[in-house]
């Protein structure tokens, strides 16, 4: 028995129609892959702007000179001039700290005013030997930073 011309037409047809919806599905992944990848990229560049943009600086503190107190083996004074993102200048006084002990010979060679130079903050490793003036230190000295910080406000 002899095939007929339709039969032999209806398979080829469903081949092509099968073989044209994989292609359309390929093609939809493409473009579908296409899309996200511009988002990304988009996203990445709308990011990378975000960070070049100038940034707007943000004062820390009101310029000028502050004086904050508080005590080691005695009254100690510490004087810090700052600008509006920086401490400047710092002088420390401590009149009752025993001479020639670690605490006020520190003060003295001004190894205290720069370690706060250093790290523009009242946070500052004590002093071996110096313990009590070292915490009155910085307790004067984020008193001083407190007043610089609040002035104005």
């Amino acid at each position: 028995m002899k095939s007929s011309p339709s039969s032999e037409v209806l398979p080829e047809f469903l081949r092509q129609q099968k073989e044209n919806a994989l292609w359309e599905r390929l093609h939809m992944k493409k473009i579908s892959l296409m899309l996200i990848t511009l988002l990304v990229l988009a996203s990445l560049a709308v990011g990378m702007l975000a960070c070049s943009a100038p940034q707007e600086t943000v004062d820390i503190y009101i310029p000028g000179t502050y004086t904050g107190t508080s005590r080691g083996m005695g009254p100690i004074t510490v004087t810090v001039t700052v600008d509006s993102l920086t401490i400047t200048a710092v002088e420390i006084t401590g009149p009752g700290e025993t001479q020639g002990v670690g605490g006020w010979e520190a003060i003295q060679d001004g190894s205290f005013a720069n370690r706060i130079l250093e790290a523009q903050s009242a946070q500052i490793d004590a002093i071996s030997g110096a313990t009590l003036t070292s915490t009155g230190i910085a307790e004067a000295t984020d008193d001083a930073l407190g007043q610089a910080r609040s002035q104005g406000e």
